[in-house]
């Protein structure tokens, strides 16, 4: 594979005359550069030849691009031997995390020479300088070639490249690319997928022309009229600047939602207003409306059902409340002692628990309570009942092939802790079974033996 040469640009040249030859040799110093990235990899420097040419190649610096990947980037240099073999060296170990440039204090190679980058893709820059020894006729010949190229370029040419070298040396780096048409539209799509609905200062897109035209000059970088234009009929036609469609936990509640919701909030007391005014302000806090018609019926089934007052038993049937308390009592009583056992403590329960401390409420609840049997400990269950001295028995049985115990006192701890029991006579009678039975001789399973 062929693999370029390197470039090679003409400096100011630095005299000095060698005693080497009878011609007198001047050494004149060029700058030397070049660039390894992706399948470039390889650049060769073969050099002039000739009997009364004398090159060498000094490197100076080695460093990575912006774009090199975080990886290891591998800079060898291929060259010839003392006996004229060709080597391989390793020069530069390079990773943008941690070293993007390394100066090699001026290593003085002798062409032929391949620079070659075995690790990494680069872009990988190489820098240095190019020693040639001439002689004065070759020099002169050098500069005749250098005048006689420059001259066949067009006058315009060296017109228009003169004045862009000094525009750019007075004004700094040239300026960015500004973004086409159709980069601005992409970009208006991602900023309306990301933050649609948002207003401008959080990233959305204005829903206004005149804020939109802000909007374009600082985000997008134009504020021509005619592509501004183009943009908001793309955003217009596009609906970016539409807020997006409401989520199924953002919609607004219905009145008989609304309803429930002021039941089961009317349980806490005091969190229902007892005024129109103060009920307006609760209910936009609550169930963010405005509409005076809502707001009525809200109202009206506030006072039917006595919601803003302390719930209170009336001749015929308790209120709604109550009946909710109830409700509330017979999910507590499942846990057991959830209920306390004395009117004292259970006045101060429901106080805690229901927000009321009305005598006539506690009252009422406490007889509920004593007729329904909440307080008491529910019966024990079947898993809880002792066991009897026959189902003890058959559990040592089936625990015999896990181990019992061969002395007597370890065996009581084993049958207070397996059996339930701590009776001196039934442990006694357990042990003379295992005894009689051989349970505490059996050979022990392991559990990895268990099938």
């Amino acid at each position: 594979m062929e693999v370029p040469e390197a470039a090679v640009a003409p400096v100011a040249p630095l005299h000095m005359e060698t005693e080497e030859s009878e011609t007198p040799l001047r050494t004149h110093s060029f700058l030397f550069g070049c660039m390894l990235k992706g399948a470039k990899t390889k650049v060769s420097f073969p050099g002039g030849g000739g009997d009364d040419l004398r090159e060498q190649v000094t490197l100076r610096t080695v460093s990575l691009g912006p774009d090199a990947p975080d990886v290891l980037h591998v800079l060898a240099v291929i060259g010839e031997t003392q006996e004229g073999s060709l080597v391989r060296v390793p020069v530069a170990t390079l990773r943008p995390s941690l070293l993007t440039c390394v100066h090699l204090g001026g290593l003085e190679l002798t062409p032929p020479v391949t620079f070659w980058l075995t690790a990494g893709t680069g872009p990988l820059y190489i820098s240095g300088q190019h020693l040639v020894a001439l002689t004065e006729s070759e020099a002169e010949a050098a500069k005749a070639a250098a005048k006689r190229e420059a001259a066949a370029q067009p006058p315009a040419a060296q017109t228009e490249e003169r004045l862009m070298s000094q525009r750019y040396a007075s004004a700094g780096p040239p300026p960015p690319e500004t973004p086409t048409l159709e980069q601005m539209k992409e970009k208006l799509v991602a900023l309306s997928s990301n933050n649609r609905g948002a207003p401008s200062k959080h990233g959305g897109i204005p829903t206004t022309l005149k804020k939109f035209r802000k909007f374009a000059a600082s985000t997008l970088g134009t504020d021509v009229p005619r592509i501004v234009q183009q943009l908001w009929q793309f955003v217009r036609k596009e609906e970016l600047n539409e807020p997006p469609a409401p989520r199924a936990w953002d919609a607004p509640l219905t009145v008989e939602q609304m309803k429930d919701k002021l039941l089961s909030l009317s349980l806490k007391r005091g969190s229902i207003p007892r005024t129109m005014a103060a009920f307006q302000t609760f209910a936009y806090f609550t169930f963010r409306t405005c509409d005076p018609r809502i707001l009525r019926q809200l109202w009206e089934f506030v006072l039917r059902e006595k919601l803003h007052k302390p719930p209170t038993i009336g001749d015929n049937t308790p209120s709604l409340a109550v009946e909710h308390m109830k409700e509330a009592l017979f999910s507590i009583s499942v846990k057991r002692g959830g209920i306390p056992d004395t009117f004292k403590s259970f006045r101060k329960f429901v106080h805690f628990t229901f927000g009321t401390g009305e005598v006539q409420v506690v009252q009422h609840l406490w007889e509920f309570v004593l007729r329904e049997q909440l307080n008491k400990p529910s019966a024990p269950r079947d898993r809880d009942a002792p066991l009897t001295v026959e189902q003890r028995k058959e559990k040592l049985v089936s625990l015999s092939k896990y181990g019992i115990p061969t002395t007597m006192e370890k065996f009581r701890n084993f049958a207070a802790s397996n059996l339930g029991t701590n009776d001196p006579r039934v442990v006694q009678h357990l042990w003379e079974f295992v005894l009689s039975e051989k349970l505490n001789e059996r050979p022990r399973v392991h559990f990895w033996q268990m099938t």
